[in-house]
């Protein structure tokens, strides 16, 4: 049995340095980006994120930390602590999924899971913006940027939006590969 175990967090280090080496080319190279100020819109840039949250609290925090030193590189602090970010809600969503692994294969359960999950990532965006901001350590042209719409608009609706639709290509990828090694681990 400790072998077993063994094989299985040798496959889950695997997967995860794959994982966070795909994501740091996202971060670096993607070239489909929009960006309005710090709020930044990478083509499936939480994609890898998402797989990592399915397979286990430890590559979900792996992962987050590794898309995160790629964004701090290519985008800056700002853009970077909103990256570094990820792992306040990867890594609880893993344990949460980790005991309730019906709420990545059941497509309603799915779905609510997906919301919440986007709810909370583009809340905690806006708040590690609004500290910067408040907090002196980045400025932008207030006069003629409302930080508040720019919080509420650009980062926590956009940034839920830009989840959700993460969040479907990451489930897509899992069901289309074979991940049932990885997902036995939630059984445990």
């Amino acid at each position: 049995m400790r072998k077993l175990n063994h094989r299985k967090e040798l496959i889950t280090l695997l997967i995860s340095g794959v994982l966070s080496a795909i994501g740091l080319v996202i971060a670096l190279y993607m070239p489909a980006r929009i960006a309005v100020g710090p709020a930044t819109y990478t083509l499936a840039s939480h994609v890898v994120i998402f797989i990592a949250m399915f397979i286990s609290p430890k590559s979900a925090f792996l992962v987050s930390g590794a898309v995160s030193i790629g964004f701090f590189a290519y985008l800056g602090p700002v853009v970077g602590f909103r990256a570094l970010s990820h792992m306040i809600w990867a890594v609880p969503g893993a344990l949460f999924l980790k005991r309730f692994p019906s709420y990545h294969t059941n497509i309603p359960k799915s779905i609510l899971f997906n919301i919440i999950i986007a709810i909370i990532h583009g809340i905690i965006e806006a708040l590690v913006v609004m500290v910067i901001f408040f907090g002196g350590w980045w400025d932008i042209n207030t006069r003629d940027t409302n930080i508040w719409v720019f919080l509420v608009v650009f980062l926590a609706v956009g940034g839920a939006v830009h989840s959700i639709i993460d969040f479907m290509i990451a489930q897509l990828i899992t069901h289309r590969l074979d991940f049932e090694i990885i997902f036995n681990n939630h059984e445990q």
